[in-house]
């Protein structure tokens, strides 16, 4: 429960995730949670938003790996057997 404006949210999300896409480091861990500390400072602990940044990162990264990976073992079993092209 952060109470922060949605105006707010709606320049300086943008801004954040601007700045973690320049290719400083991988994946823009790191930048992104830097960078949402530093904007969003004034309205949350740095712990809330250090969990924020995080979880964003498990969202936009990690989370799709694992479910990309659970397809793979079919996707490997079909494509030997011939099934795919």
């Amino acid at each position: 429960n952060v109470p922060i404006p949605l105006n707010t949210v709606l320049r300086l999300v943008p801004l954040s995730l601007l700045i973690s896409s320049l290719p400083i480091t991988l994946g823009g861990l790191g930048i992104r949670e830097c960078t949402i500390l530093f904007l969003f400072k004034s309205y949350a602990s740095a712990e809330s938003l250090l969990a924020v940044g995080v979880l964003y990162s498990f969202v936009e990264n990690i989370f799709p790996l694992l479910i990309n990976c659970s397809f793979t073992g079919f996707f490997i079993k079909n494509m030997f057997r011939g099934k795919i092209s």
